[in-house]
């Protein structure tokens, strides 16, 4: 039967009635056991690792994948070496508080809220 007139029956058994052949149909068309063949699972994953798969599935994105890791890491790794040198350039040093942006009248500002 077509997915539509079943989709349809099925609307129709949950409003109202349906007499016993579009029951019975009904009943037959969704608790028909829908399983796949024996050995499909080991059939699938024969495919799935086979050299043509990895070829045109794994290898493609592997590959893909480092052009983008390597497009992202060399721009960020540059950026991390500007803002160390344009903080030791700043500031002189590179503390702890320096890499955090905490200067010493912070402590200051922080110490007075405490007391307060």
């Amino acid at each position: 039967m077509e997915p539509e007139k079943i989709k349809d029956l099925f609307l129709r058994s949950l409003s109202s009635d349906i007499d016993g052949n579009e029951r019975e149909v009904l009943e037959r068309e969704l608790f028909t056991d829908h399983r796949f063949s024996e050995g499909f699972g080991e059939k699938l994953m024969k495919k799935i690792t086979s050299a043509k798969v990895l070829i045109n599935g794994k290898h493609d994105l592997a590959r893909s994948f480092d052009s983008i890791f390597m497009r992202v890491a060399i721009p960020a790794a540059a950026a991390v070496v500007i803002l160390v040198i344009s903080i030791l350039l700043s500031q002189g040093s590179l503390s702890y508080d320096t890499l955090l942006g905490i200067d010493n009248e912070v402590d200051g500002v922080l110490i007075s809220l405490l007391a307060e």
